[in-house]
Order: structure tokens, then sequence, then C-alpha cells
């Protein structure tokens, strides 16, 4: 009696952490977050290099700006901290910035 008890259990507590670990693969989250100098800013083509200074994606790089955020929102110069589209951040690769947080 007391060995099919452990085994439901068992099987209900590999069940559970399964089921928390698909949901947090699928969970979908605001993306790599990233902080940088702005170096370039460009609004004819949309896009923004940044000399990025987090250790994630370290390095000058270009992101995409999205069509509904305005131009007036982002600082010209300076320092920016963003999230893209993206958990991770290959060079050469351009991702789409999703949101700009304040440091």
């Amino acid at each position: 009696m007391k060995s099919g008890w452990l085994r439901t259990s068992f099987a209900l507590f590999l069940s559970s952490i399964l089921l928390t670990s698909l949901a947090r693969a699928t969970n979908t989250e605001d993306g790599l977050y990233l902080c940088g100098n702005i170096q370039e800013f460009s609004t004819t083509e949309g896009s923004i290099k940044v000399d990025i200074t987090s250790e994630s994606c370290h390095g000058l790089n270009t992101f995409k700006l999205p069509k509904a955020m305005n131009a007036a929102q982002l600082p010209s110069t300076g320092r920016i901290c963003f999230f893209i589209d993206s958990n991770s951040c290959k060079r050469g690769f351009v991702y789409t910035i999703t949101k700009i947080e304040k440091e």
C-alpha cells in the first residue's frame, strides 16, 4: 500500500517539475536586458548603434527600433538601457529594441 502511494507522489513530483520547466521555456519575457552608450542614431533608417557595456553582448552593435516607438522617446546621446527581442546576442545580428528602461 505504501509503495503505491510513494510511486504516485513521486510521479506527481516529477510532473510538477516538468510542467514548471515547460512554463518557463514558453513564457514570453521581455528578452535580454542591455545597457550601453549611444554612438549613432539614425531616424531615417530607424536604427541605433550602441556600444554595449553589458557582458552578455559586449561591444558596438546596431539595433532596430520598432515602428511603433517614437524616435522622440529616445535620447540621441548618452547612456541607454533596453530590452531586445531575443534572450541572447550574437555579433553581426541586428535585434529589435522592444522596451527602453531607466537604468
